[in-house]
């Protein structure tokens, strides 16, 4: 009898760690390449690209996912935000901040602002869409934090 085994492959994505995020934003901002810390993640998922990076979940309750979870997001392109999913989780970066929330886009205005919705009881913020510097589209929990 043939036994099979099963392979598993991994590529290596950046990591932004929680603490990390500030310096992060605003190396984009500056565009200014920053050497960021690589960990395994499957390579068999069809979004497992090198442009996809692995993001830490705050500790401060106002995110999605549990506490110092680790998502998988790939990026998103800025220059239009109205065909974001409400249903869908992002991480945003605006100004100096990053969040992993939803995006809820309502009409305030002009169309000029975007609400940033979390799962957490009483918690949005509502910012200028020219703020948003990156937005990536989660696509997977790749390790469960602290709930």
């Amino acid at each position: 009898m043939t036994q099979f085994k099963t392979i598993k492959t991994y590529i290596k994505l950046s990591y932004v760690p929680a603490a990390g995020r500030q310096e992060f934003i605003r190396s984009i901002i500056s565009n200014h390449v920053l050497e960021m810390e690589r960990i395994d993640a499957p390579g068999s998922r069809p979004y497992a690209i090198k442009e996809a990076l692995v993001f830490e979940v705050n500790e401060d309750g106002l995110e999605f996912y549990p506490a110092r979870s680790k998502v998988i997001a790939v990026p998103m392109p800025i220059n239009n935000l109205d065909t974001l999913s409400e249903s869908q989780v992002y991480a945003v970066a605006y100004d100096a901040d990053l969040i992993i929330c939803r995006v809820r886009l309502k009409a305030y205005g002009n169309n000029d602002l975007v609400e940033l919705h979390s799962d957490a009881p009483g918690f949005s913020i509502v910012i200028a869409k020219k703020d948003i510097v990156a937005v990536w589209k989660v696509m997977e929990l790749l390790e469960a934090g602290i709930i």
